[in-house]
């Protein structure tokens, strides 16, 4: 009966939102090789139940959990299977003592198609049509054939952002005014942070998560409401904790030097879950440096080799009051552009432009930055992050969730969701790390690479930026953290 209920569920959000069934495809223009969304309707209902046996699986993770089996390998390649350009929903079930009576959803798609907040919008209408049709056991019937005149209306979330951006904007502002106007925000050596990477492994995509249990995380919002500054809040601190970590990180040479940490989304388009009458808008615009093409800047100091961390330690609470600043004066120039060009959507101006910038290290400054963090997410069987620059780094980049519960109520009736998380592909040598907080258990989860990162290192990394946040806030020391692989 579950099989049923989210197979249907599936179904039903396949209808709502056709771009579900779209992909990207090559095609020749005027000689040059380009990419076209294609999109075919359904016309019988042979071709509905084709489509969703291609994309609802089912399967059994035996004597692992749902997380480690979508994660692993087998000798024939990836557990999960099922291909990467369409959107998948997989539903998994751990023959664990640990796991009966629960089932694992996972919902896979493109980042070409929908971003993050796109994905838990999408699982929220997921569960709520599941939930119905398990009650009732009455399946959803696909209208056929599919109007076309319908389609524009039906795109899936995030897809007005991507796919029509000259429909977003106002007439009035012709898109170049507008790429002007980025452009000159826009900075040198833009966004990526620093990770020493090498060759270590076989090509891999892993995602690990170290949490702060209940207990933990209580003394961690105790923290924030006597102890920083006006206006600092976890987004702020686990963002400064993060480059304190990266920087703790770096090459060691004879002499202490000054390195700046760069910052901004590696893939998620959007800062926040859109407000309702239940959810107000969110605290958390990290996106808004994309909208910008600005990038966050910390300065940090690296010690000698001859000298310990602590004797150049790095305030990780006055990097959260930069932090907090930055995003401040982030937020004022998107209302007054909004104020400027009446109409415009400032979201809907992230482009492949804005991750173009040319990247000059300075021979004065040691940047914790890659110049190739946005040129293409999988890298070539040749890449070498180590060679890529003149010292071995790799991308990172950090997405704030916030507060899952308000998105996924825990205390349901029918449904008991005992754990939600999101991930991104990371590009190249990059980390993708994502912060949330659900069932009040802060989690920081990193996506990563095998082929250039040992998973002790990634784990050692979170836990650092916890640690971090942790004497920030004048914390005991030793507090435990939980690692979920």
């Amino acid at each position: 009966m579950v099989r049923f209920a989210f197979g249907n569920a599936w179904k039903f959000l396949r209808y709502q939102h056709p771009t579900l069934g779209s992909w990207l495809c090559e095609y020749e223009s005027q000689g040059i090789t380009t990419w076209k969304r294609t999109y075919n309707p359904f016309l019988t209902p042979e071709q509905v139940s084709l489509w969703v046996q291609e994309t609802f699986q089912q399967f059994t993770a035996f004597d692992e959990t749902p997380h480690s089996w979508f994660y692993g390998q087998t000798e024939y390649g990836p557990s999960a299977p099922g291909p990467a350009y369409i959107p998948t929903l997989i539903l998994v079930k751990s023959t664990l003592e640990s796991e009966l009576g629960y089932h694992t959803i996972f919902l896979r798609c493109p980042h070409d198609m929908i971003d993050n907040v796109g994905i838990f919008m999408l699982l929220q209408q997921l569960f709520t049509k599941a939930e119905q049709i398990y009650k009732t056991g009455q399946g959803f019937n696909y209208p056929l054939p599919d109007d076309n005149s319908y389609l524009s209306r039906r795109l899936s979330p995030s897809l007005p952002v991507i796919a029509n951006v000259p429909e977003s904007i106002s007439p009035t502002h012709p898109l170049l005014d507008l790429q002007s106007y980025f452009n000159k925000h826009n900075e040198s050596s833009v966004g990526a942070l620093a990770l020493n990477a090498g060759l270590v492994g076989g090509d891999h995509i892993k995602r690990i998560a170290v949490t702060a249990d209940k207990e933990v995380s209580d003394q961690v919002f105790n923290g924030f409401s006597n102890g920083p500054g006006i206006g600092i809040r976890g987004s702020h601190l686990y963002t400064a904790a993060l480059a304190v970590a990266l920087s703790d990180n770096q090459i060691r040479f004879d002499e202490p030097r000054v390195v700046h940490f760069f910052h901004r989304p590696m893939i998620n388009l959007r800062f926040s879950f859109p407000p309702s009458p239940d959810r107000p808008a969110s605290n958390h615009p990290v996106g808004l440096y994309s909208v910008l093409s600005t990038v966050l800047k910390l300065r940090l100091r690296v010690p000698g080799l001859r000298e310990s961390l602590k004797s150049y330690p790095n305030d990780v609470m006055a990097l959260a009051n930069c932090v907090q600043q930055y995003e401040t004066t982030t937020k004022n120039e998107v209302q007054q552009l909004k104020e400027k060009l009446p109409g415009i959507i400032p979201e809907a101006m992230v482009g492949p432009w804005n991750f173009k910038a040319p990247f000059n290290p300075s021979q004065e400054e040691n940047l914790l930055a890659a110049p190739w963090d946005h040129q293409g997410q999988n890298p070539s069987p040749d890449f070498n992050a180590s060679q890529e620059t003149e010292s071995p780094v790799g991308p990172v980049s950090l997405y704030d969730f916030g507060n899952m519960e308000s998105n996924f109520p825990t205390n349901k009736d029918f449904f008991d969701i005992p754990t939600v998380w999101g991930a991104s592909q990371p590009i190249r040598a990059g980390i993708d790390v994502h912060l949330s907080i659900y069932k009040g258990e802060i989690e920081l989860s990193a996506v990563y690479n095998t082929r250039f990162r040992e998973e002790e290192t990634v784990e050692t990394f979170l836990q650092g930026i916890h640690r971090h946040v942790f004497r920030g806030l004048r914390l005991e020391e030793g507090l435990e953290l939980r690692t979920t692989r």
